[in-house]
């Protein structure tokens, strides 16, 4: 038998899960008829907050930098670093 979502049982299975993807993954019913209404974006549980950029001045990208002993693992591992240092 299939379950009727209402807006209310969709919020309350939400609150299972800690990310929009794993509340898709497992419960993709309930997920699905979320977006279809609108319903996601009042879920602020699932949304994690963004990380804010860097700004990448000359004294940051050296911090980074130095974190590194090989210019490969600086541009393995800080890619945006090392793109702006390499531009510079």
């Amino acid at each position: 038998m299939q379950k009727k979502w209402t807006k209310e049982t969709v919020l309350e299975e939400g609150k299972k899960y800690s990310s929009r993807s794993e509340f898709k993954k497992k419960k993709s019913g309930a997920f699905r008829i979320a977006y279809m209404n609108g319903w996601l974006d009042e879920m602020i549980w699932l949304v994690r907050p963004t990380a804010k950029p860097i700004k990448w001045t000359k004294e940051a990208v050296f911090e980074e930098s130095r974190k590194y002993s090989i210019v490969t693992e600086f541009m393995n591992n800080a890619v945006t670093a090392y793109t702006i240092a390499k531009k510079k």
